[in-house]
């Protein structure tokens, strides 16, 4: 029977990593640039590892699961382990290498001469990829000295009572296989005799599992601002591109429109050349200030520039092609009341479950349910849901304050047919920094579910009481942060203005003047 489940689990790793990589591949054809389509075979690569990856640190969630349930033997702390070890070398070490190697701007002749090794694409790259390693590995290599030990608080009570009023195991022959142990008249022991006591724990961490942590810590930041953002944004996106969707317009309208476009994109060009020659001319003074300004300045025209893309296209399917495959909107609108099913299906979880001293098991029972005697599936699936669900949220996140507070980040969208290498590397970098804290945050959610699992065993004993660690969870500051922050998404979006295109046309000249105002 072991040897069984233990065949099954395996086939169905293999058959889920085949479906990942398939999945992968046609998001690369899909969503990838025609530039790029021929080219950046090493940072394809890297991305499609790094998705891999992530996704399949997601399904080993219900794998763990399985196993512990079925018995089946696989050892899940090493294969967590070595999950961990590749995410800490993807985000540290190989994705900003590809993404370095990807922006590296190099003349022809840079690979030429006694200096190529360091003055080429390859040679700059790992320029940057080094000195970033070696100042993330002082300061862990600092934190481990310092913080290597995980303190748990342990609590017990002491009873005092006379072995007159305990019994012997009956039948007594079962008292020797029992190793002597009674039964207690809990009637004959007085209230009184308990005494609480109190005390504290402590472990050395490994340095591979503090490695982890570390990781966890920082995605965690990642975790609660942009997964925040995304569960509220992601559904409500996906219903507005349904109620905005292109509908068939005449030649008249279309020739209004595209001069109106041609407009926004001319005035967008002026600003890029005049940014551009600010940066050039040698008589500006150089200062944090300037520096500063033009960084925001060029975030800004990029946001602006995406949405440019995104009405020019819309333009043309409502002319072209008389609105679009109505379908594909039907579908997305689907996709939108499913997704906001799920974020206010997370938001009860966490209300009832994480909150309340009474805990309300709530999503819990519904995947005990779900998995019947013997076959889990049904179970496994809707618990591997929920955790890719929140990967979504977090990269759909991480676009939409890019597009709102553009000073503040780079955007680097994911478009179809439209997505350069260096927003799928940002993308996969995202993704893996936030992978370990959506393990974790499954794991303490669907802790009754995921129950003597290897990776609760995991976060539940080390990580989780390392000293660090613990700020972000005392008196569940992460869950108000996260409500806060989904609280101000709904107020932007709710205040959001309904007419894009004369927002945008504000914007415009407010920048105009602000460059006008930069140059006196």
């Amino acid at each position: 029977m072991v040897a069984a489940s233990a065949g099954f689990l395996v086939f169905s790793v293999v058959a889920m990593s085949c479906i990942i990589i398939v999945g992968c591949v046609l998001m690369l054809i899909t969503f990838g640039h025609p530039d790029d389509r021929v080219g950046a075979w090493f940072p394809k690569l890297v991305t499609l590892a790094g998705f891999y990856l992530s996704f399949a640190s997601i399904l080993a969630l219900p794998l763990d699961v399985a196993n512990s349930r079925l018995g089946a033997g696989l050892d899940m702390t090493a294969i967590w382990t070595t999950i961990f070890i590749c995410i800490i070398v993807m985000v540290v070490i190989i994705v900003p290498y590809a993404f370095f190697f990807y922006e590296s701007d190099t003349s022809p002749d840079a690979g030429q001469g006694a200096g190529a090794a360091w003055t080429g694409q390859a040679g700059t790259a790992l320029q940057y990829t080094v000195i970033a390693f070696i100042v993330f590995g002082l300061i862990l290599g600092l934190m481990y000295f310092y913080e290597d030990t995980a303190t748990i608080t342990l609590s017990w009570q002491k009873r005092e009572a006379n072995l007159a009023n305990f019994s012997q195991v009956y039948p007594p022959t079962s008292v020797q296989a029992s190793g002597g142990k009674f039964i207690c008249k809990s009637q004959d022991i007085a209230p009184m005799s308990c005494n609480n006591s109190t005390g504290q724990w402590t472990t050395n961490v490994s340095f591979l599992v503090f490695c982890g942590a570390i990781i966890s810590f920082i995605g965690w930041f990642f975790f609660m601002f942009f997964c925040s953002i995304g569960l509220i944004a992601l559904p409500i996106d996906l219903i507005n591109e349904f109620r905005t969707r292109p509908v068939r317009m005449t030649v008249q309208e279309y020739a209004k429109e595209k001069i109106a476009v041609g407009k926004r994109a001319s005035t967008l060009l002026a600003m890029a050349q005049e940014l551009q020659k600010n940066k050039t001319n040698l008589d500006r003074a150089v200062s944090r200030k300037n520096r500063r300004s033009d960084r925001e300045i060029q975030n800004r025209l990029e946001a602006e520039v995406q949405r440019l893309k995104h009405d020019k296209r819309m333009l043309e399917v409502s002319y072209h092609q008389k609105g679009g495959n109505p379908v594909v909107y039907f579908a997305k609108l689907n996709a939108g009341l499913l997704g906001l099913s799920l974020s206010c299906t997370w938001f009860v979880q966490i209300c009832v479950f994480l909150l309340p001293v009474v805990k309300n098991p709530f999503l819990n029972v519904l995947f005990m349910d779900l998995s019947l005697p013997g076959f889990s599936l049904m179970g496994d699936m809707a618990f591997g849901f929920y955790s890719m669900y929140l990967i979504l949220c977090c990269i759909k996140g991480v676009f939409r304050l890019g597009l709102r507070i553009p000073w503040c980040l780079r955007v680097y969208p994911m478009e179809i047919g439209n997505t350069m290498m260096n927003a799928f590397l940002f993308n996969t970098w995202l993704t893996l920094i936030c992978t370990i804290p959506v393990v974790q945050f499954c794991v303490i959610n669907f802790s009754m579910y995921a129950n003597d699992t290897s990776v609760r065993g995991i976060f539940g004993t080390q990580i989780f009481y390392l000293s660090f660690f613990r700020m972000i969870f005392y008196h569940d500051a992460y869950i108000f942060a996260m409500f806060a922050i989904m609280f101000v998404t709904v107020v932007a979006m709710v205040a959001d203005p309904k007419d894009k295109a004369l927002e945008i046309e504000k914007k415009l000249k407010v920048f105009e003047k602000e460059d006008l105002e930069n140059n006196v």
